[in-house]
């Protein structure tokens, strides 16, 4: 799934696994990427990224069980792709 804007996004509900977020470009000012166990923003978090200045893959293949959500934030946001199974 790619995700282009500073938002709250469900990639899935349910289990599954995360393989791999790829930055394919930065955001500015105050960018993250928040990933979460979650149907929404809160719960056990799988991982924050620092997209300010980390780009490209970054490879998890971690397993989540409630649902995996989404959190960009920024200025403009990063440009992210999300990969699960």
């Amino acid at each position: 799934m790619n995700i282009t804007s500073s938002s709250t996004t469900l990639v899935k509900s349910g289990a599954g696994v995360m393989h791999v977020t790829n930055i394919n470009s930065l955001g500015t000012v105050a960018s993250t990427v928040a990933i979460y166990d979650s149907l929404t923003a809160s719960g056990t978090k799988i991982a924050t990224i620092n997209s300010l200045s980390i780009a490209g893959p970054q490879i998890y293949d971690v397993a989540f069980s409630t649902g995996l959500c989404v959190v960009t934030t920024g200025t403009i946001a990063p440009d992210i792709t999300v990969s699960y199974r």
